[in-house]
């Protein structure tokens, strides 16, 4: 069988995707599908890059069943758009971001109703005011609707 891969892109790179990463990762390990699919998290800024993800991040994360200890942030690459079947955007402003990147012959997002499945499932969560919002530097921001309640 086909051996996909999906990168999942946050600002940073320390809070949503290495989050939407831990979660996913368990998900694919948990249907037995690790081997099957290629998982990782990059940030369109090399803000934080070499960092482990933010404490609240892992925290939360943590107490839902998640492990993110071993991810390092690291910025998106041009090279990712080859590399990558899926490179999935945590908000509007990622997704015109990696739009502006994307090479000509870049693999990644070629692929128009998954396209399309994620532009109204980002206007479904803007509409109803959950969409993932960014730790940034609030530091009392919890992150209710960021990881889902446990791992299965």
């Amino acid at each position: 069988m086909e051996r996909r891969s999906v990168l999942l892109v946050c600002t940073g790179n320390i809070c949503r995707s290495p989050t939407a990463e831990g979660v996913l990762r368990a998900k694919a390990q948990a249907r037995g599908l690790a081997e099957r699919v290629r998982i990782a998290s990059a940030g369109t800024h090399d803000y934080h890059a070499g960092e482990a993800p933010d404490t609240r991040a892992m925290k939360h994360a943590t107490k839902r069943g998640y492990d993110l200890s071993k991810q390092r942030a690291r910025q998106v690459s041009a090279e990712d758009f080859r590399e990558f079947d899926y490179i999935l955007a945590m908000d509007r402003s990622h997704l015109r971001w990696l739009r502006a990147l994307a090479p000509q012959d870049a693999s990644a997002g070629r692929d128009r109703q998954l396209e399309t499945a994620l532009q109204t499932a980002l206007s479904a969560l803007e509409r109803s005011g959950t969409a993932l919002p960014d730790f940034g530097p609030r530091p009392n921001l919890k992150p209710p609707a960021l990881v889902p309640r446990k791992a299965r």
